[in-house]
């Protein structure tokens, strides 16, 4: 997951230039479930970014 979103451009992804403890920070605010396979759901994975995008708790 962090890989895939250091790769992606704000505001959808962290983007390169983006520290790696703030990426990790980040990630540990979203709050997103992760299933039994380890998977998270795309919907759940997107309006945990926007959330966090737009500073809302």
């Amino acid at each position: 997951m962090y890989e895939m979103l250091r790769k992606l451009e704000p505001p959808v992804g962290f983007g390169k230039k983006c520290p790696y403890r703030l990426a990790y920070r980040k990630l540990i605010r979203m709050n997103m479930p992760v299933d039994d396979t380890d998977c998270v759901r795309f919907n759940t994975t997107l309006f945990a970014l926007i959330r966090e995008s737009l500073g809302i708790k």
